[in-house]
């Protein structure tokens, strides 16, 4: 399993740890996937990804609809910031 993904069940908390030189990223939700013979966005019912269990970066990333955080680290002002996005639409409850 790639240390970028790890399935956690429902309801249930993850925490994870950055390097210090880990600027920005983005973290979504996946539902009812199955990568073992799928690499395409249709691998998961929601929240799927262009490359399937790793996101090809230069394809784009999540496929909507999926619940995004954005984090950005030391940004303008060194000031961390987040948001959270429903982009069209939501798959986390």
């Amino acid at each position: 399993m790639s240390p970028m993904f790890r399935p956690a069940p429902a309801w249930s908390k993850v925490s994870f740890s950055v390097p210090d030189s880990w600027k920005a990223g983005r973290i979504w939700g996946r539902g009812n996937y199955n990568f073992a013979n799928n690499s395409s966005p249709n691998a998961c019912l929601t929240g799927g990804c262009n490359g399937g269990l790793q996101c090809n970066r230069n394809t784009g990333t999540g496929v909507p609809s999926a619940t995004v955080a954005e984090f950005t680290f030391e940004g303008p002002g060194f000031q961390d910031w987040y948001d959270v996005l429903l982009v069209d639409g939501y798959n986390l409850l």
